[in-house]
């Protein structure tokens, strides 16, 4: 085995993929996974406004939105515990029992959305990641994308943030250069990505030729065509549980990015795709 292919298989081992023996008896193996440039998300956002929300993907455990709000125009959030990321302008959240300053980084957790407004002097953009789910009543959690806790340990790992009841949960992924996440897939969490700094590649699905054969029949639901995506600062991404996919870090610099799981990550679910042997026989 290469050295770089060891160190995409030693931080696979650090992600908690554990091996799960069937996929939920509502899998839906026809819900596709997504990436968009936040530049691309704007651009799009502007054509639906003055929509303060741009719906870009939901599953069954989380939902992804671009959130726009002007001033005059305040945006109330919607039920459901969510996870809400400032990334332009400055302005406040407005809760029944709480009030947050907004300002580019900063990431609130919220038990339920309901009754809260996003308020503005200027213009106001983020995503919001929804929980269908509300959590337990509690005190919002707040944190500054430069202060989450990352993992100092090459060739990288992922750092337990937070979490909001059993509704969704944040980590820190960090990938050196020359690391990686070798082909894995949660078959019960919903997930999204936003790429803080660094480049690499993700890819989606398996090889075309890939022995994707796993412990139960089920694991034939995770057969998918391959496709590699370039992605860097500010890249959202969306993997609806059954998703299977990989990453390797490129260039230089470290890679950083914000993991936010629906439900809240249980350590537990997940299946590494098995590398297929060259003698084996493939099946198409």
């Amino acid at each position: 085995m290469s050295p770089k292919l060891a160190l995409v298989f030693a931080l696979a081992a650090l992600s908690g993929c554990a091996t799960v023996l069937e996929p939920p008896r509502d899998y839906d193996v026809s819900r596709e996974a997504w990436i968009g440039p936040w530049d691309q998300v704007v651009r799009r956002h502007e054509q639906v406004k003055p929509d303060s929300y741009l719906d870009l993907r939901a599953a069954r455990d989380l939902s992804l939105s671009s959130i726009w709000v002007a001033k005059d125009e305040p945006a109330r959030l919607r039920a459901g515990a969510c996870a809400l990321i400032i990334i332009e302008g400055r302005g406040e959240a407005r809760g029944p029992e709480q009030t947050e300053a907004l300002e580019p980084g900063r990431i609130l957790l919220l038990p339920t959305g309901l009754g809260v407004t996003l308020e503005t002097d200027d213009v106001l953009r983020g995503i919001v990641f929804f929980s269908p789910l509300s959590a337990p009543p509690g005190a919002w959690q707040r944190f500054d994308i430069s202060g989450l806790p990352i993992s100092e340990a090459a060739p990288g790992g992922i750092t337990d943030v937070a979490s909001v009841g059993g509704a969704l949960s944040l980590r820190t992924l960090t990938v050196f250069p020359l690391g990686g996440l070798a082909p894995h897939v949660h078959l019960a969490h919903d997930t999204g990505f936003l790429f803080l700094s660094g480049e690499g590649v993700l890819g989606l699905g398996t090889e075309a030729q890939g022995d994707t054969t796993g412990p139960s029949a089920g694991d034939q639901k995770l057969k998918r065509s391959f496709r590699a995506s370039p992605v860097s600062d500010q890249a959202l991404v969306f993997l609806p549980a059954g998703s299977v996919h990989t990453f390797s870090a490129e260039g230089r610099r470290r890679v950083l990015a914000l993991q936010v799981f629906g439900p809240a990550f249980d350590g537990r679910d997940g299946f590494t795709i098995p590398e297929r042997r060259p003698d084996a026989p493939s099946d198409q």
